[in-house]
Order: C-alpha cells, then structure tokens, then sequence
C-alpha cells in the first residue's frame, strides 16, 4: 500500500487537473444530493470547511444552510494543530486566515463542539470505510475527536454527529491507510450520492 505522503501527493495532482467544468458539474450534484438528505434536513447546526481552490465546492452550501435557517460555523485556525469552530451569518463574515483560506471572525460567535449535528469534511480522497486522505496537518482529526467525545458527554444529547466526506467519485479509493489516531467518517457524498461507509463497503464486495 502507498504511504500517505505519497498518495497525498498523487491525490494533490489529480485535484489540481480535474477538469473545472466537470467539477462545477459534479458539485452542483453533491449539493442536490446532500440538501436532499435526512442528515442535512435534521440537522440544525453544521459545521463545514470553506472551499478553496479545487475542493468540493462549500460556499453554496453555506449560502443553502444559512437560507434554510441553520446555525453555520466554520475552522478558524488558532494555534498549531488547534481549530475551533465559529458562527457566520453570511458570507462577508469571511476573510483570509491562516494559510489564506476564508475564516469567520476569531472574535465571531464560538460554537462548542457538542453542539454541531453535521460536520463537512475535506478530504483529497476517501474509501469505502470512512479512511481518508487530508492535508497532512492533523486539524480535523483533533477536531473530530472534541466533536464526538463533547457530544457524547452532553447529558442532553444522546445522538452521535455525522462526519462526511465531501469527495468527487474519481477521488474514491479501495483501501487508504489508517493510522490510530485517524477518526473514521460516518458517510462519503460524491457526485452520485449520499452513502454510509459500510454501505460502500458492501457495494464494493468487501
């Protein structure tokens, strides 16, 4: 099996040559996909990563979220290997921050982790079992792991969050490697739709 570095090279690649008119196309149907879902209906406070470059386009789905009434935060870096989560209201309360990348306001409202229903998780690939590939920089498995174990905590809620990955079909792939310290996600939504990752796992004939 590859490492990590090397396929995060390789993926880093592919998504730089995806075709943009076939991305914008695969994007406007994970968005169908995902507004049409139970997971994204329910919920009431989602937490997603703000697109950039080549990534699965988020910025509609905050523009949808925010729409339908949802609380919305987003990654505000603050400090190595610390990401906390802050509400917008639109789209103007993002500006550049760490790496470039649009952030709300660090002064903006905190939203504790116990209280996201839906996280939407980057990735450069994913597979089957909920293993994926990310930037290397560890953010959203700390990060998820303050999701799960805070909401498991909360008396008041007894519901698990869901983790998906945002991740085009030619990014999929059999078998990533897995670290312990990786946190597996819930589901994976590509372009031809929304899927649990055991449900992929079965698809496959694994």
């Amino acid at each position: 099996m590859q490492s990590k570095t090397t396929l995060r090279r390789e993926l880093k690649r592919q998504l730089i040559d995806d075709n943009p008119l076939d991305a914008v196309k695969f994007d406007r149907a994970i968005l169908t996909h995902l507004l049409a879902s139970p997971l994204y209906q329910t919920a009431n406070v989602l937490f997603t990563y703000v697109s950039a470059d080549n990534e699965v386009d988020t910025r509609r789905i905050i523009d949808h979220a925010l729409s339908d009434g949802k609380a919305v935060c987003c990654p505000v870096v603050q400090g190595s290997g610390i990401m906390n989560a802050r509400q917008i209201f639109a789209q103007s309360d993002l500006s550049p921050g760490f790496m470039g990348i649009l952030e709300p306001n660090p002064n903006g409202p905190m939203v504790e982790p116990s209280h996201i229903d839906l996280v939407l998780v980057p990735c450069l690939g994913c597979d089957p079992f909920g293993s994926r590939i990310g930037y290397g920089g560890g953010y959203y498995d700390r990060y998820l792991k303050r999701v799960a174990s805070d909401r498991q905590a909360a008396v008041d809620r007894n519901q698990s969050p869901h983790f998906i990955a945002l991740c085009r079909e030619n990014r999929l792939r059999m078998h990533l490697p897995h670290q312990p310290h990786d946190v597996p996600l819930s589901h994976c939504l590509t372009e031809t739709g929304l899927f649990k990752c055991i449900e992929l796992v079965a698809m496959q004939g694994r």
